[in-house]
């Protein structure tokens, strides 16, 4: 993500640094946590409730 050089080295600029690393961090847990769900056939286990989990 581009910062415009007005708010290079501000508060600002570190709140969205943080803000974007912890989004990053977020979206790469839920994609490892989506690729484990991957090789659970959904129509064989649909009654399951752990499918809801």
């Amino acid at each position: 993500m581009k910062i415009p050089n007005l708010f290079k080295n501000t508060e600002i600029h570190k709140f969205i640094r943080t803000e974007t690393e912890y989004a990053q961090a977020l979206l790469n847990e839920l994609k490892s946590l989506n690729s484990n769900f991957i090789s659970i056939n959904v129509i064989e286990n649909i009654k399951s409730r752990y499918i809801a989990i």
